[in-house]
């Protein structure tokens, strides 16, 4: 909500100067991960707690949530719509271009997921990073990943997607697609209340993991699906009453 209502910042520039727009998107996503990098490695040195642990409020308040740690992955979406606009989707790309960015994609999301497998499965935190490289990873995991993704849409979106595309563009996704925004809202304070119930320490094994990960997504979905239903849908129902729209469908 937050870069929602700053990004006349972001969208001005574009449209008025794209030059300077995407100049000033860049900068700003630079700046972020040197301020993220620098902030996270403060945390880490000077405190006790690993910095993955909950426990550790310096980490989750300084770099988890703040505003400016997390701006990284909107600015690259900025920066794809402004892309996909300008082409109007028809971009066309030689093969090679086109494996490379598969290539690349798959290697960034891949790579931000299981790079620190070894550390936290060995460490039981992060104990085996230095401090200047766990807080590059806090600097870079996220843009990373968003960039991956964003590769992704702009292939899809524009018929360089193949079987990936018919994957995601299958109709029997439609259902849950409407619950992902409840789902982003509601899936932590699940995930909290699920780890504050606990009396007792969990041993965590792969297998373990596997499964509280599937009970998570299921509570979430299944708590998202009351949320739509009794306030999500209702509400949009009454804007469009109130916009004075003939029909209502949701997209």
């Amino acid at each position: 909500m937050q870069f929602y209502v700053i990004s006349p910042l972001f969208l001005l520039p574009l449209f008025w100067i794209p030059a300077l727009g995407v100049i000033l998107c860049v900068l700003l996503l630079v700046a972020s991960i040197i301020a993220t990098g620098l902030i996270s490695y403060g945390v880490r040195s000077t405190s006790d707690v690993p910095s993955l642990s909950f426990m550790n409020l310096d980490m989750f308040t300084s770099v988890y949530v703040a505003p400016w740690c997390r701006v990284g992955p909107y600015l690259v979406g900025v920066l794809l719509g402004y892309a996909l606009n300008r082409t109007q989707c028809t971009l066309k790309l030689p093969t090679a271009a086109v494996l490379f960015g598969w290539i690349t994609s798959l290697g960034l999301c891949t790579s931000v997921i299981y790079v620190y497998h070894g550390n936290v499965h060995e460490g039981g935190g992060d104990s085996l990073w230095s401090d200047i490289g766990g807080a590059a990873y806090d600097a870079i995991s996220r843009p990373a990943f968003a960039m991956g993704v964003a590769w992704i849409i702009l292939a899809c979106v524009t018929g360089h997607g193949g079987v990936v595309n018919s994957l995601l563009s299958h109709p029997a996704w439609t259902p849950l697609s409407r619950l992902v925004y409840s789902v982003f809202l509601i899936h932590l304070p699940v995930m909290v209340w699920f780890g504050m119930s606990q009396r007792t320490m969990l041993y965590m094994t792969d297998s373990m993991m596997a499964y509280i990960f599937i009970g998570h997504v299921v509570v979430s979905f299944g708590a998202a699906f009351l949320v739509s239903l009794t306030i999500e849908v209702p509400l949009v129902a009454v804007e469009t009453v109130l916009l004075g729209k003939k029909q209502w469908r949701r997209k």
